[in-house]
């Protein structure tokens, strides 16, 4: 059993207290704070928002009994040494892969889970939990938390925390993911239920405040099932309650798939990894409210991640609202957002910038009579004693009435056809209320612009382009507007194919990939070569509006300076409804090469997928959750590269001394009616 200690808080010298009551600051900030009214101080108590006089554990884990609960898996994160992590609360140790290492003690935490962020990951041996959800029957209650502290390292891709897939058998049971963070750079806590099918049917919930990069945060969700779309979630940071729904989909059961922690992973082609540092991952088979969160989130404390133990400073936070206008100018300002890691917020000073006294709440209203430039500073104390702060500045102007913005608006004719595209624009509808627009920026999608109010502008290569008109008035506020052109190919009857190069050579080709293209891209205007950005899966967005067609796909691969030869094929694969699926029965696989393991050695495999196109004539979108091709690198005997577990499956060879491989795809879109006139030597 790991050690839990509380984290002893040390006497405040008197003179300090007086000084703190000058400034205004609480002066017995923690170290007679009682905050379930048990008569133990929170430094010293073990069940912090429970009245537990006699302290009781009967367990001992650090928890009193009064605000323990009986968890399905309970995984301290500190074992040490050793490639599994231990379950104290029944036997679902995780096993340590793809590099997961254990990284020095934590503050009270006697350790924590290293993950790298691209391939190091634990789960459940044996899939399923011995007790629990995600081993609960569907008969059972349908309800969990989980909750974990975690220290992530970037925010701005998605870091799973624990996740389970769903299964497209037994009913199709759904899986969940809770995520720090999202591809799409939001910065928030998310949790996802999905249907195992990948039907899109799901529910998904972020927080509404953000998370901090590099610091530790306690993290929670809780799932109650009422009904398919009747059932409720809850998000948690810090203890505080930061989003839900009552609306969720449901219920989610037990099923085969892995239990994952610091891997999110979908049919083998979208796989993400967490980066940063795991402690105290928990699922319980209870729903907990906030006090219960609280409890668990009070139980340890933790250092700063820097070898220092001990307070974890508190996180600044506020909005204010408006930022600017004419004086005089009334202010809202609220640091709700603002929150501690590890205690509680004991005080919140304001400095308006003004000259005029601190005030100190949560929430604050300012008036600024005069015309400046001011910043408003908030300080957060927590009840350590430490402090952070934030600024945000505001604008006061001149004048009896505050600046209204423009509106940017515009038309646009066509917004579809072939290339070359000649689109007239139009600017004229543009107004500002109470002023006058004093200038138009355009920006065409493609690198061209002008300033007239309306512009006439010619696209010659097909493409999806957004141009955007900038409107600017007498008082420099902005406005914009945008709208979609498409220029799509239209080759006459016994015309051609447009080829598209979708990546080229020094493209490397991972241990972790499955599926290809590997990101939603746009096209260049100038040479339809398409950018993919390296260590993310994704979708292509096809510029070519044929309604029927055959799509044509060559791929190259170079060999690697090693002694070993591969055996290996390409396989084109198609997924073409939202509910087909993918199957072995919608590849069109190359014949099986022998690479040489000789540096540049090249071989080239083609293959052909007719009836890419839809047949209303317009662009097919490949994107989520299924419409779309890809590629896939197998061996002779059928077995993708990702799937290598030894080598048994790969008769001797070794696919990890390739890795990674050099390879080049090219694309021809043929349509109805046109030749295929072969690949460009290139």
């Amino acid at each position: 059993m790991l050690k839990r200690t509380r984290h002893r808080r040390f006497a405040v010298p008197v003179v300090l207290l007086l000084l703190l009551a000058l400034v205004g600051l609480p002066a017995a900030y923690a170290q007679t704070t009682d905050s379930d009214g048990d008569g133990i101080p929170d430094a010293d108590d073990n069940c912090v928002y429970t009245p537990n006089p006699g302290q009781a554990d009967s367990n001992g884990n650090g928890f009193g009994d009064a605000c323990d609960q009986p968890s399905s898996a309970y995984w301290p994160l500190g074992d040490g040494s050793g490639t599994t992590a231990s379950d104290q609360a029944d036997t679902n140790a995780l096993t340590l892969r793809g590099g997961a290492a254990w990284a020095a003690p934590q503050g009270d935490f006697a350790g924590a889970l290293q993950l790298s962020g691209s391939g190091a990951f634990a789960d459940r041996a044996n899939n399923v939990l011995s007790s629990g959800i995600p081993a609960r029957s569907s008969s059972g209650p349908q309800q969990f938390t989980l909750m974990a502290w975690i220290r992530p390292d970037n925010l701005s891709v998605r870091n799973p925390i624990l996740s389970k897939q769903g299964t497209s058998v037994s009913g199709n049971r759904r899986g969940f993911m809770l995520s720090a963070g999202t591809d799409e750079g939001t910065k928030k806590l998310y949790f996802e239920v999905f249907r195992g099918d990948g039907s899109g049917e799901g529910t998904a919930v972020e927080s509404n405040v953000q998370l901090v990069a590099g610091q530790w945060q306690h993290v929670a969700v809780t799932y109650d099932y009422v009904g398919n779309g009747t059932s409720k979630i809850v998000l948690y940071i810090d203890g505080e309650v930061v989003g839900g729904t009552t609306s969720a989909v449901g219920p989610v059961q037990g099923n085969p798939q892995p239990l994952d922690l610091g891997r999110y992973f979908w049919n083998r082609t979208y796989q993400r990894y967490f980066g940063g540092l795991i402690n105290e991952a928990r699922i319980l088979p209870v729903v907990l409210d906030a006090v219960g969160i609280r409890n668990f989130k009070a139980g340890p404390s933790i250092g700063d991640g820097g070898g220092n133990t001990g307070n974890v400073p508190p996180i600044a936070s506020f909005t204010a609202s408006p930022t600017s206008g004419a004086a005089p100018l009334t202010v809202n300002l609220d640091a709700t957002a603002s929150r501690d890691p590890d205690g509680q917020i004991t005080g919140r000073r304001w400095d308006f910038g003004d000259g005029s006294p601190f005030e100190w709440g949560r929430t604050k209203s300012h008036v600024y009579s005069d015309v400046g430039t001011y910043v408003v500073t908030l300080r957060i104390t927590d009840d350590d004693g430490a402090f952070t702060d934030t600024t945000q500045t505001i604008v006061v102007g001149s004048g009896g009435s505050v600046n209204q913005p423009p509106t940017a608006s515009f038309t646009a004719n066509p917004t579809s056809g072939s290339a070359p595209l000649a689109v007239s624009f139009n600017s004229s509808a543009s107004s500002d209320v109470d002023g006058t627009i004093v200038s138009r920026s355009w920006s065409f999608g493609d690198g061209g612009t002008s300033t007239a109010v309306s512009p006439s502008y010619s696209y010659t290569t097909t493409g999806n382009y957004t141009a955007t008109l900038t409107v600017t008035d007498d008082d420099g506020a902005k406005a914009t507007a945008s709208k979609v052109i498409t220029v799509g190919s239209t080759p006459p009857p016994g015309g051609v194919g447009k080829e598209i190069k979708v990546f080229d050579w020094n493209w490397p080709v991972i241990e972790a990939d499955r599926g290809f293209p590997k990101v939603e891209a746009v096209a260049k205007p100038s040479s339809r070569i398409f950018e993919m950005l390296a260590g993310s899966n994704g979708d292509w967005t096809s510029p070519v509006d044929y309604a029927n067609g055959t799509l044509h796909m060559r791929v190259q691969v170079k060999s690697q300076p090693v002694s070993q030869p591969m055996q290996i094929q390409f396989c084109v694969w198609q997924w073409e409804t939202p509910t087909s699926g993918w199957s072995t029965s919608r590849e069109t696989c190359t014949p099986t090469a022998n690479v040489q393991g000789v540096a540049g050695n090249q071989v080239t495999w083609s293959a052909t997928i007719p009836n890419m196109w839809k047949k209303d004539g317009k662009p097919i979108v490949w994107k989520n959750p299924r419409t779309r091709y890809g590629i896939a690198i197998k061996n002779k005997n059928g077995v993708p590269v990702t799937d290598y577990n030894g080598f048994v499956l790969w008769a001797g060879e070794d696919p990890k001394k390739w890795y990674p491989l050099d390879a080049r795809f090219t694309v021809v879109a043929v349509p109805k009616g046109a030749t295929f006139s072969g690949w460009s030597n290139y």
